[in-house]
């Protein structure tokens, strides 16, 4: 199977959008930035506890190294995440506090890549997913 999106290659970094869905089946559209050098995907706390995927729902902890230094994370399911085109259902997902100047709200790890063939074509502005 075959997923892409177009991106801007011409900018500060890789963009993509993406869509979570909580625990309620709300959806939230999600502005990610593309980071297969962050071992999982991430997104804001914020996001996580709107969409009833708050601490209470949390299914262990972490922590890694984040912009700013050490960050503490902890884990959730969220029923479905998709991103490029490429979704997938109950997910494992770190939440994490964002600094709001960032102006994101997660970052698209390394385990959403994992076992796909990623072609980054900065020439055509496109990511190219393929299993």
């Amino acid at each position: 199977m075959r997923w892409g999106r177009p991106f801007d290659p011409d900018a500060e970094a890789i963009w993509v959008a993406g869509a979570v869905t909580g625990a309620t089946g709300d959806i939230r559209d999600l502005l990610l930035l593309g980071d297969p050098g962050t071992p999982e995907t991430i997104i804001d706390e914020e996001v996580a506890t709107e969409l009833g995927l708050g601490r209470s729902k949390a299914i262990g902890t972490g922590r890694f190294k984040g912009f700013t230094g050490p960050e503490n994370v902890y884990y959730v399911i969220a029923p479905e995440f998709a991103s490029l085109g490429r979704s997938l259902h109950e997910v494992v997902i770190a939440c994490s506090p964002f600094d709001p100047d960032f102006e994101i709200d997660g970052l698209l790890g390394l385990d959403f890549f994992r076992n796909t063939v990623v072609t980054l074509d900065f020439k055509q502005g496109r990511i190219l997913l393929e299993d």
